[in-house]
């Protein structure tokens, strides 16, 4: 196994909470690549949301999550 991830269905919503990979073999964008699959999943199941787990603003071991375009975040400071 290269990649697994562990996921948290609700009503209408699928939430990622982990993603494991082979990190010897980082440069195959695994984690975009179950993030992909999470989402295709999610839609043929109906969910109508999907949240890609944590993100930072500062560089991280996330930071493959930041090359996918139209997301939306939270301000912690804020609430909004």
């Amino acid at each position: 196994m290269l990649a697994c991830s562990f996921i948290h269905l609700g009503q209408a919503a699928v939430s990622a909470t982990y993603c494991f990979f082979e990190p010897e073999r980082s440069k195959e964008s695994l984690g975009s690549i179950t993030m992909l699959r999470e989402i295709e999943d999610a839609m043929a199941a109906g969910f109508r949301y999907y949240y890609h787990g944590y993100c930072y603003d500062v560089p991280s071991q996330f930071d493959y999550k930041r090359n996918f375009h139209g997301l939306e975040y939270m301000d912690w400071a804020t609430g909004i």
